[in-house]
């Protein structure tokens, strides 16, 4: 018995490789629109860290390991948790995900080989965001820690997320190299089941 919530299996012909994805238009658009969000929230963190520099209390003296209270270690081991947290679940959502029903719906009519792409891309944007998502939290939380106390080890704790979240970029043909990468894993794997 199959689950109706699972979205369609498309079996492929087609071999894509990074070259045939760049041309590929509604890859792109995707890519675009990921790029986009990831921009959006490292700008974010950008932002609010000009204004916490900008508001700081000037009375309060910087210093790493001067200020250190119960915020300022809570707030840096809550940056720990989002950094470790926007490496590993990504990778194992990944895996573990199927692509969103509504990718289905929306790129069915563009034929197998299209689809099956998009559901891989899909899956690459979900996790992408959710990773930098986690990101940015951890580096929020260490900039409100920093704005109270001056503690310079929070600033270096949100300025480290913040890279993270730039690490996440999809630079041109990073998301293609990706995707083919899956495919060819795919065709190994079936290869090997077809091998007596």
């Amino acid at each position: 018995m199959t689950n109706p919530y699972d979205p369609p299996r498309v079996e492929s012909t087609h071999s894509w490789d990074e070259q045939s994805l760049l041309t590929l238009k509604p890859l792109q658009q995707a890519i675009l629109t990921l790029r986009i969000i990831v921009l959006a929230l490292a700008s974010g963190v950008i932002m609010f860290a000009a204004i916490t520099l900008f508001l700081r209390r000037q009375d309060q003296p910087w210093g790493i390991g001067q200020n250190l209270d119960a915020l300022n270690i809570v707030m840096l081991a809550m940056g720990a948790m989002c950094l470790a947290m926007g490496i590993l679940l990504p990778a194992v959502m990944f895996r573990a995900i199927p692509a969103p029903p509504q990718v289905g719906q929306q790129f069915a009519s563009q034929g197998p080989e299209v689809l099956r792409v998009m559901q891989v891309q899909a899956r690459i944007q979900v996790t992408t965001i959710i990773g930098a998502a986690l990101f940015e939290g951890g580096a929020f939380a260490n900039l409100v820690a920093f704005m109270t106390t001056g503690e310079l080890l929070n600033l270096l704790a949100a300025g480290l997320l913040l890279v993270a979240i730039a690490a996440l970029f999809p630079w041109p043909g990073r998301c293609e190299q990706r995707i083919a990468g899956v495919f060819r894993r795919e065709a190994e794997e079936q290869s090997f089941r077809r091998d007596p």
